[in-house]
């Protein structure tokens, strides 16, 4: 069978050829940021520095990302690195969605985040990171999920058995048979 070398655009080595990194974190992910700054130069990578390059209490994340996603997006940078301090301020948190502050901005612009995953997915162009976040935020701000169905499923091809939300119990479906 012949088949389309649809990989025929990717050089040999061109995944692990050495990149420019763009790298920014305010003044509560400073630490991480040097550090991995510091493995990336250790790879061979190119890293540049978005900030905070002196960290202050009164730093504020879009200060640094801001600059970082623009350079992104203007491709003067291959990729990004955007670290920031929610999960530092308030490490009891079993999740950074539950930070007030990130989650606030977050549920502003997710109709813009929606927006960049159904173009770039109409246009074919792989957006992985973003496409997952955006099914992570979906899926974790929904009470009804696609494991639902997957129980109905295993229900009706074998003799599992499901939970309802209307009543307490396990239960099982006799199915319509041919």
């Amino acid at each position: 069978m012949n088949r389309p070398d649809h990989f025929k655009h990717v050089r040999q080595g061109a995944l692990k050829a050495p990149k420019r990194i763009g790298i920014a974190a305010d003044h509560g992910g400073y630490e991480l940021k040097e550090y991995l700054a510091g493995k990336l130069r250790e790879t061979g990578h190119e890293v540049v520095d978005f900030g905070d390059g002196r960290p202050k209490e009164d730093d504020d994340y879009p200060d640094f990302i801001v600059p970082l996603a623009r350079a992104v997006a203007a491709g003067t940078v291959n990729r990004g690195v955007g670290i920031c301090a929610a999960f530092h301020a308030r490490r009891e948190l079993p999740n950074l969605l539950l930070d007030s502050s990130l989650s606030r901005k977050l549920i502003e612009h997710q109709e813009d985040l929606r927006s960049v995953v159904s173009r770039a997915s109409e246009s074919g162009v792989p957006i992985p990171g973003l496409m997952v976040s955006l099914g992570y935020l979906d899926a974790y701000r929904s009470a009804w999920l696609p494991a639902n169905l997957i129980q109905a499923q295993r229900d009706y091809f074998g003799a599992h058995t499901y939970e309802r939300s209307d009543a307490k119990g396990a239960f099982h479906t006799e199915w319509e048979k041919e």
